[in-house]
């Protein structure tokens, strides 16, 4: 299961045996974003930025950055694959 907001759901998460948050710089989320919606929506730099500084920017740092906390293991969203992989594994 995955989802940016999938440990919130505590009915869910007492039935996950591996808990994974990962952590991505701001810088490289935003960029990730603003590439997917100009290639993928047809979206205006502006627009983006404009939504990501009033709505997604916010609620990530309300509702998905704390539920960091309740991961069994931090990797990070920029590593090399197989360094992340081989972290799972060893848990």
């Amino acid at each position: 299961v995955e989802g940016t907001l999938i440990f919130y759901f505590r009915e869910i998460v007492k039935f996950m045996s591996l808990k994974i948050f990962i952590q991505t710089k701001e810088k490289t989320r935003f960029t990730r974003r603003l590439n997917r919606d100009i290639i993928y929506r047809a979206r205006t730099k502006e627009s983006i930025l404009k939504q990501y500084h009033k709505t997604v920017k916010p609620m990530y740092d309300e509702y998905v950055k704390p539920l960091k906390s309740q991961a069994d293991l931090v990797i990070s969203g920029e590593s090399d694959l197989i360094d992340n992989r081989n972290k799972i594994i060893k848990n």
